[in-house]
Order: C-alpha cells, then sequence, then structure tokens
C-alpha cells in the first residue's frame, strides 16, 4: 500500500469524525457554560451568607471534597487527551482510582445515614425546630404502608426508574420431582436389595464364595440358626439332669411356624415380605385359638 493511498484512508476517516467530534465539543461548551453558571450563583450566595455551612455533616463534606477532587482529575486527563498527549504513567490516573474506590467504599455509610440526612433536610425546609418538642423523632406512618396488590406494572416500572424499592411477585410453581421413570427404577431396585438378602441367594453365596460366613438374626438364617440352638440346648439340659421341660402352646406354634413351608417359600422373595406374611400368620393363628377355646367350653358344658 503506497502512502498516496494511506493519507486517503486518513482523511476519510477525520471526514466521517469531524461532524461527530465538532458536535461533542459544543454540547461540552454548553454543559461547561451552564456549569460556570450555576457555581458562579452557588459561590454568590454563600458570599452573602444565604448558605449555613458551619454546622454541616462531616460525612457529606468529604464526600463533595472528592467529587471535586475526582472531577478535577478527569478533566486534567481529558485535556491531555484533547491535545494529544499520552497519559500513560501519570498520576492523576492513580488518583481517579484512589478517589472511586473511596466513594464506592462510602455508599454503605450513606445508606444507613439516609433517614437521618433526609430528616435534617425536611427541618431545613420546615425552619421550624425545637429540641424541646417530643414528637420530633416520632414515626412516619406513610413510611409504614404496604403496597397495594392491584398496583399496576407500569406504577411499578416507575418506581423502579425512581429508585424505590418493589418487593419481588413469588408466582406458584410446578414441583419438577421424581417422575414416574425414576420411581419405577427406584422400585425395581429396591426388589433387587430384597431379593439379594433373600436366605437362598445367601446360601448359594456361602457355597460357591470365599468369603466369610455373616449370620444375621432378622434374616431367615438367622432364624433357622436361633432356632436350632435353642433346641440343642433344651436337649443337653434334659440329658443332663433326667428330666423334660414342659413345652407350652406358645412354644410350639413358634416352632411350627419356624419349620413351615410358606416360611421357606417366602425366602425366594426376601426377608422384608417373609417378615410381613409372618406377622400376618400370627394374627390369623391368635383368632383360631380364641375359636378353639370356645369350642372346647361349649362341649364342656
Amino acid at each position: 500500500m503506497s502512502a498516496t493511498e494511506d493519507q486517503a484512508d486518513v482523511s476519510n476517516v477525520l471526514a466521517a469524525d469531524l461532524p461527530v467530534a465538532v458536535s461533542s465539543l459544543t454540547d461540552i461548551k454548553n454543559v461547561v457554560t451552564q456549569a460556570n453558571q450555576m457555581v458562579e450563583n452557588i459561590l454568590s450566595r454563600m458570599r452573602n451568607n444565604e448558605f449555613q455551612t458551619k454546622e454541616g455533616m462531616s460525612f457529606l463534606d468529604v464526600k463533595n471534597n472528592l467529587i471535586l477532587s475526582y472531577l478535577i482529575n478527569l478533566g486534567f486527563c481529558a485535556l491531555r487527551k484533547v491535545s494529544g498527549e499520552s497519559i500513560q504513567g501519570e498520576k492523576c490516573i492513580e488518583r481517579l482510582v484512589e478517589t472511586r474506590t473511596i466513594l464506592e467504599r462510602m455508599r454503605p455509610v450513606e445508606h444507613k445515614l439516609k433517614y437521618q440526612i433526609e430528616k435534617y433536610l425536611k427541618l431545613a425546609a420546615s425552619e421550624k425546630y425545637d429540641e424541646s418538642d417530643p414528637l420530633q423523632f416520632r414515626a412516619n406512618p406513610n413510611n409504614l404502608m404496604g403496597n397495594d396488590e392491584s398496583e399496576s406494572d407500569e406504577d411499578a416500572k416507575e418506581k423502579k426508574k425512581a429508585g424505590i424499592y418493589v418487593p419481588p411477585k413469588i408466582m406458584p410453581m410446578s414441583y419438577d420431582g421424581e417422575s414416574a421413570q425414576e420411581r419405577a427404577s427406584k422400585s425395581v431396585e429396591k426388589a433387587k436389595r430384597l431379593a439379594l438378602s433373600a436366605s437362598a441367594i445367601q446360601n448359594l453365596k456361602e457355597e460357591y464364595m470365599d468369603a466369610p460366613v455373616e449370620i444375621n438374626e432378622l434374616s431367615a438364617n438367622g432364624y433357622k440358626a436361633n432356632a436350632a440352638r435353642e433346641r440343642q440346648e433344651r436337649q443337653e439340659y434334659e440329658e443332663t439332669y433326667f428330666t423334660r421341660l414342659p413345652t407350652t402352646k406358645e412354644d410350639r406354634h413358634r416352632m411350627r411356624q419356624k419349620y413351615s413351608s410358606k416360611s421357606f417359600d417366602n425366602e425366594l422373595v426376601g426377608a422384608g415380605s417373609s417378615r410381613a406374611d409372618t406377622s400376618g400368620k400370627r394374627k390369623g393363628d391368635k383368632g383360631d385359638k380364641g375359636k378353639k377355646k370356645g369350642f372346647k367350653r361349649r362341649r364342656k358344658f
């Protein structure tokens, strides 16, 4: 690319940016003129003692000084850039960052002092202040009123623009919990766990695996082991003392229940279902025993 083409490109860029730059400079000039007039007006009123700044809040004084320092440094940086000079390594950049950080740190403190500042502004506007008035710190009922539920969306948007807090509306939402497929998969996993805990599967594991034998008292094998141990202890006692131990109906019923074919069939289903069937069988047997007792009584009479 030749030098002539470079100059043509630069001239095209300048021709495109020149109207925008001129309009921006015109706006800046108008704003600066208005700001100068406002500052001169404030200074003249302060010279005439129209503003009472002696007993003001020190927090606001510090904030005003920081904002003034920020604007001065910002104007200096803008002047360097407009003049075509570099701002790299300038101290004004560090001062801008430091001032901006301090102002951001002051926001929570200003939020806490907002009520007190508004109170002072209202007192200054009304020009009526009595230190002995006990109602000067009373609550404002207007601040305690809640928002109307029938408020339109436009009013809510206006409040958001004005900086007024608008509580979020809680909408009812459907519960996205477990689906039918997830519940079915969980039930299948539960059935697998019950099947693995069955005594028949446990016997196969003990036969073909080298793992140590584990006896759980709540399983079917645990019931059989306990019954065999009780029977062995009973037999040893009778042989040692040459006597027969009495057997009650409940003991006979429990022994029949442990060695019945129905309980062996339930072992294939699982320990939980086996215990459920056992409890149901006990209830039914109790009812049968009551009927038999009544029948025997009728025969005696």
